[in-house]
C-alpha cells in the first residue's frame, strides 16, 4: 500500500483549509464571513481572498491544521493503515470492519466533498480536492473493503462482494491497468458483475467486484504485502459459528490467507491441489474437500492459542 507521508498530508490540508475558509467567506459575507473564515484558517485576516492571502509557501505555514478535527481523523487513519490493522485500531488483533469506516472514512470524505469544485477568487485552488487526503481516502477504503470481506467472510457471509480491482490495485501499490489485466471471469482474479453504489463525488463508481478469496491470495503470494495479526483462537470461534459446510470451509480459507498462509501452503497441508482451492473460493467445492479446510484451519489456529498468553 502506497499511504502518503505525513508532509503530503499537512500540505494538503492546509491548502484545503484555505479554500474551504474562502468559501465560508463568501457564503456568509461580511463580518460574518470574515469571521468564520479567521475561526477556521486560525490567522487574522487581512482583509483580502484567503486564496490571495495564503498565497505563498511562507503565509501557508502560518495555519496550523492540528487544530481541526480533521486532522486527528487523518493521523489515526495513517496510523490504523500503516499498522495493517483489521480492527478500528492498530494492531489490537480483532477483526472488526465498521470503526474505520464510521471514525475516520465518513468524516473525511464529507470534508472533502464539502470543497469548491470551483475557482472562486482569482487563483483556482480546487486541485487540493485531489490531493493527498484523497489519496489517503481511497487507500483507506480499499483496507476498508478488504477489511469487510475477510470480516464477513469468516463469519459466513459471502453474499456481496465488495473489492475491485481498483482496490486491489491500491492495495498492492501498483498501478490499476496491471491489476484489470489480471481481472476477468476466467482469470486470475475472477469477476464478478456488481454495481457499487457511489456515495459522493470522491467516491469512484465500481462496477466490477473482484472475488474476494482470489484477491487475498494473489496479494499474500506479494512479498510487500501484510496484514496485522490477528488474536489466536478468533477465527475458530467464528467459523464454529457458521452452520453451512461450503461457507464454513471458504471462511476458514479466507481466516487461513488472512493470519498468513499461502494458497499454496494449505493445498500442501490438507493435501488437496490448487484446483480444489480455486473451486471452493468461487462457492462449489468437490465433495472429497468439504470440510476438511475448516477443520485443519480451526484446529491450527486453537493450536496457536497454546503458544500465546492470554491477552
Amino acid at each position: 500500500m502506497q499511504i502518503p507521508d505525513r508532509q503530503s498530508l499537512e500540505a494538503n490540508l492546509r491548502e484545503a483549509v484555505v479554500l474551504k475558509a474562502e468559501e465560508l467567506l463568501l457564503t456568509g459575507g461580511g463580518t460574518v464571513g470574515r469571521a468564520l473564515a479567521e475561526l477556521l484558517s486560525g490567522v487574522e485576516s487581512g482583509g483580502g481572498l484567503p486564496t490571495d492571502e495564503f498565497g505563498d509557501a511562507e503565509a501557508l505555514a502560518t495555519i496550523d491544521p492540528s487544530r481541526l478535527e480533521i486532522s486527528s481523523k487523518i493521523w489515526k487513519l495513517c496510523e490504523l493503515l500503516e499498522a495493517r490493522s483489521l480492527s478500528g485500531r492498530p494492531a489490537d488483533g480483532r477483526v472488526d470492519s465498521d470503526a474505520i469506516e464510521q471514525d475516520y472514512l465518513d468524516f473525511i470524505e464529507l470534508f472533502l466533498a464539502s470543497l469548491p469544485d470551483i475557482a472562486l477568487g482569482g487563483e483556482d485552488w480546487t486541485s487540493c480536492r485531489n490531493g493527498a487526503v484523497r489519496q489517503l481516502l481511497l487507500v483507506g477504503k480499499a483496507w476498508h473493503h478488504l477489511q469487510s470481506a475477510i470480516d464477513e467472510g469468516t463469519s459466513g457471509d459471502f453474499s456481496t462482494e465488495q473489492l475491485t480491482a481498483f482496490d486491489v490495485s491500491l492495495l498492492a501499490g501498483i498501478g490499476e491497468r496491471t491489476t484489470r489485466n489480471l481481472v476477468g471471469p476466467n482469470k486470475q482474479l475472477r469477476s464478478i458483475e456488481h454495481k457499487k453504489q457511489r456515495k459522493s463525488s470522491i467516491d469512484p463508481r465500481g462496477f466490477v467486484a473482484v472475488n474476494r478469496i482470489d484477491a487475498l491470495s494473489w496479494l499474500r503470494d506479494r512479498t510487500d504485502f501484510r496484514i496485522a495479526s490477528v488474536r489466536p483462537g478468533l477465527f475458530a470461534e467464528r467459523l464454529g459459528r457458521i452452520p453451512d459446510d461450503i461457507d464454513r470451509d471458504r471462511g476458514a480459507y479466507l481466516a487461513a490467507l488472512a493470519i498468513g498462509k499461502r494458497t499454496s501452503e494449505l493445498a500442501d497441508e490438507v493435501g488437496l491441489p490448487a484446483s480444489d482451492l480455486r473451486a471452493l473460493a468461487s462457492g462449489h467445492p468437490s465433495r472429497s474437500s468439504v470440510r476438511r479446510i475448516s477443520d485443519h484451519v480451526i484446529a491450527w489456529d486453537l493450536e496457536r492459542t497454546s503458544y500465546t498468553a492470554p491477552a
